[in-house]
């Protein structure tokens, strides 16, 4: 087996890590949202989160 110090094996795990990111940027892209878009999702949560407290939901056990 060879002999490595901690630094050298760091290295490679930085650059082990800076591949994979790379690679997730490629296969999984980040979707940037506009502020309206991102509006209309908080009403969204909102008005499922009040429906939620009224009872107004269905468990999906029950679909």
């Amino acid at each position: 087996m060879k002999n490595v110090d901690i630094n050298t094996v760091y290295e490679e795990i930085r650059l082990v890590r800076k591949k994979l990111e790379y690679l997730e940027n490629i296969l999984i892209p980040e979707e940037t949202l506009s502020e309206k878009e991102l509006k209309e999702i908080d009403k969204l949560r909102a008005e499922a989160l009040e429906e939620h407290k009224k009872g107004q939901t269905i468990k999906l056990d029950e679909l």
